[in-house]
Order: structure tokens, then sequence, then C-alpha cells
């Protein structure tokens, strides 16, 4: 049985992430086709539809364990939409203002360690404010997680991108040198983020879960 749920739990979230994939480049290509720019200079829809992927993908152990009814996820539900929404607008817009001649990558570029520091400091802010802002939601809204759950909320995000680089060089039909922006155009951030995000939730309801039957006498 517990294999058993371990495998519906893997199979949903791999159908959210491929389901979340194929929306994202659907719009890419109806829209601009593969070989247009107009998706790095245009708003993007599908976003506000598939940041409800991650925080489902999050809440499905939770689901599919029975830890929470289908009443009470609501509430977690919206906050974790709310949560990543805010930060793909955010994420967004700070990759936006690296293009142009007055952007930030134009004045940090002259010197490359200064961009790299600035570049690393963005991130560990923007990270560690998302970490925050899921350990409160989940705390308080869904179940009760240590103080140091902030860690794997702060840290999960950090293997997409390279993820995304790894598996668009991997795939067949990649012989190109735009392979950095080609990964983010083929929505392989999307596919990684729906990944790590539902393990993240699988993690954290394993451990409260095994933390509440070992003080059940």
């Amino acid at each position: 049985m517990k294999s058993r749920h371990n495998l519906i739990i893997a199979a949903g979230i791999l159908i959210l992430a491929i389901s979340g994939n194929a929306i994202w480049l659907s719009e890419i290509i109806y829209r601009f086709t593969w070989a247009s720019l107009g998706w790095l200079y245009s708003t993007l829809y599908s976003p506000y539809l598939l940041v409800a992927f991650p925080a489902i993908a999050f809440l499905l152990p939770f689901i599919l364990r029975r830890r929470i009814g289908i009443k009470k996820i609501f509430i977690p539900l919206i906050l974790l939409y709310f949560i990543n929404l805010t930060f793909y607008r955010f994420g967004d817009h700070f990759l936006r203002m690296h293009f142009g001649r007055w952007s930030f990558f134009w004045i940090f570029n002259r010197e490359g360690y200064l961009f790299f520091v600035y570049l690393l400091g963005c991130s560990l802010i923007l990270f560690s404010l998302f970490g925050l802002c899921y350990t409160i939601a989940v705390k308080y809204f869904l179940v009760e997680i240590r103080p140091r759950s902030f860690i794997l909320f702060a840290l999960v995000l950090i293997p997409v991108l390279p993820l995304s680089c790894l598996t668009y060089k991997t795939l067949p039909v990649t012989e190109d040198t735009e392979w950095f922006y080609n990964a983010i155009k083929a929505g392989y951030p999307v596919f990684w983020t729906i990944i790590v995000m539902g393990s993240a939730g699988w993690t954290i309801e394993k451990r409260t879960r095994e933390t509440l039957e070992s003080n059940t006498p």
C-alpha cells in the first residue's frame, strides 16, 4: 500500500510537470513561433495559470495521503498560488532589467566580478524571502513544521536553471549557441520547478507524518 501511494504521488507530480511544460511551450509556439524573440519582450499569459501547478504539486502528497481534506486545502492553495505569482513577477521583472543599454548588466558588465557579486546577492535575498514566505504559509495554514524547513524552501529552486540547461543540452536537436535562452523558451524551468516543489511537499509531508506517528502513544 505504501509503494502504491508513492507511485501515485510521483505520477501525479510528473503529470503536472509535463502538463505545465506543454502549456508554456504551446503559448510560445502559437503566439510567437519557435524562431521568434517576441516572447522576451511580450507579456506571457500562461504563467498566471502555471504558478498554480507548483502549489498543487506541493499539496498533492497531503491530499493523496488524506492528511487534509479538499475543503481545508483551499486556503493554503490560494496562499501558495499568490506567493508563486509574486515571486514569478519579481523574477521576471528582475531578468528584464538586465537587457538594454542602461540595464544593470550594462552597468556592471565592465567589471565582471561586480556583476557576479550583485547577481549572487540578489539571488540569495530572493531565495531567502521565498523560503520565509513558504515556511510561514505552511506552518500556520497547513501543518506544523520545524523552523529549519526554511532551509529546504530557500534552497529548493536553486537546481532549476542548471537542470533546465542540462535537459536542453541532453535532449536531441540541441545544436545551437543559444542553449541557455532556448532552455527557458522550451519551458524546462516550468517542468523542473513543479518537480522540485512537488518533491519538497512530499518531503515535508513524510517528515511531519513520521513525527506525528512517533509522538502518538
